[in-house]
């Protein structure tokens, strides 16, 4: 398994409201999906959860597109929240989380923009980050999904995704370490 910082991110962080508790897979087919089986099982007490892997075999987007997550090349990761009341408008969900992606870029001088409602783009128009930000349980929690091509992969992408893909790394941000620092 490649030393990408996930490792050391994981376990509970009691301090945190999102990310209180970190789960780390090698690989999973998707972090939504666990991320779902996750409220399933623990209700409210899943609030804050992030399942993240440093391998997604089955990720997906909006309108059942498909997300590409090579091992080791991206950051793909989960996030359950739990809301005191149910969202007067659960759709922006998706375009917070876009902005924080945008957001986060730009604290290490990336000009990153969205493309909305949920695609993060560079100067150029290729997808560095996409969000799936799914309702549960009547609208009582949600479950947001983001997947950010950290680096450039060794290996190309499904053809289908070629001209489409970008990565935050190709604009000389930061290294790895930075978005997913030692606790």
């Amino acid at each position: 398994m490649s030393d990408d910082g996930l490792e050391r991110c994981a376990g509970e962080h009691r301090d945190r409201r999102f990310g209180r508790r970190v789960d780390v897979h090698r690989t999973a087919s998707s972090t939504q999906d666990l991320a779902k089986l996750a409220y399933a099982e623990l209700g409210a007490a899943s609030d804050g959860l992030v399942v993240t892997t440093h391998e997604q075999t089955s990720g997906r987007g909006t309108r059942g597109r498909r997300w590409w997550s090579p091992p080791g090349a991206g950051l793909a990761l989960s996030l359950v929240v739990v809301p005191h009341r149910a969202l007067d408008r659960p759709a922006c969900v998706t375009q917070l989380a876009a902005l924080g992606v945008v957001r986060a870029a730009s604290a290490y001088g990336g000009v990153l923009r969205v493309r909305w409602p949920n695609d993060v783009v560079d100067a150029d128009g290729a997808k560095v980050a996409g969000i799936l930000a799914e309702t549960l349980d009547g609208g009582r929690a949600h479950v947001i999904g983001i997947g950010v091509n950290v680096l450039v992969p060794n290996t190309p992408p499904p053809e289908e995704l070629r001209e489409l893909a970008g990565a935050v790394l190709a604009l000389e941000l930061v290294d790895i370490e930075q978005i997913a620092p030692a606790r």
